[in-house]
Parts: C-alpha cells; sequence; structure tokens
C-alpha cells in the first residue's frame, strides 16, 4: 500500500498545533481560553484529516493530479480555518510550518518542498 493509500487521520493537539496553551496563567479566563484552545486544536486536526482524505480520493480516481498541488490545495483551506482561529495563534508561523509539515508526510513529499 502507497502512502496516497493510506488513510490519514492528523492526531495533532493544542500542543501539536502549537498554538496558546494559556498554561501559565491560573485565573478563570484562562481556563476557558485553555478549553477554547484545545476545542481548536481537535478542530483543526479533524479538518485537516477530512480534506486530506478526500485530496488523496481524487488522487487515486485521477492518478495524474499532482500530490504537490492537491496538498497546497489542502494547506489554503486549512489556512482559511487557521484564520478564524488567529487569536489563538493558528496563524502563527509555527502551526503553519508544523501544517506543511503534516501535508509533506501525509503525501508522501520531501520536507521543505512546500512553501510555509
Amino acid at each position: 500500500m502507497t502512502q496516497i493509500q493510506k488513510a490519514y487521520a492528523c492526531k495533532l493537539t493544542v500542543n501539536g498545533w502549537q498554538l496558546y496553551s494559556y498554561e501559565w496563567d491560573d485565573d478563570e479566563d484562562s481556563a476557558k481560553n485553555r478549553a477554547r484552545a484545545k476545542r481548536r486544536g481537535e478542530s483543526l486536526s479533524k479538518r485537516l484529516s477530512k480534506l486530506v482524505n478526500a485530496a488523496k480520493a481524487r488522487l487515486v480516481k485521477n492518478p495524474q493530479l499532482s500530490e504537490r498541488k492537491l496538498a497546497v490545495e489542502v494547506r489554503d483551506k486549512m489556512y482559511s480555518l487557521m484564520s478564524k482561529y488567529a487569536d489563538d495563534g493558528a496563524r502563527d508561523t509555527e502551526p503553519e510550518g508544523v501544517l506543511v509539515s503534516e501535508l509533506e508526510t501525509a503525501f508522501g513529499l520531501e520536507n521543505y518542498s512546500l512553501e510555509r
């Protein structure tokens, strides 16, 4: 089974995505922020899994498609969601780098083959 044929499941947490964790503060607002950031990390992982698997299904049906081009499409769709979560740091360079690394792995691309 090739990398493209394997189902992809993103298992990143709020820390894996490198979102703001609010772990240093110990007040009620910080607890709410931590819970929100956790939900957003889970949302990013679920959305990435769905988008990657849909793109891989397209590639299996049409092998002439480019893995790199599909990865860029997924990246751009994820950036849209990440922009909504920018207040938790989702559009910082670290989460963007995490996303690109996940896509390179999911699509069997070389490291640093996608623009960060």
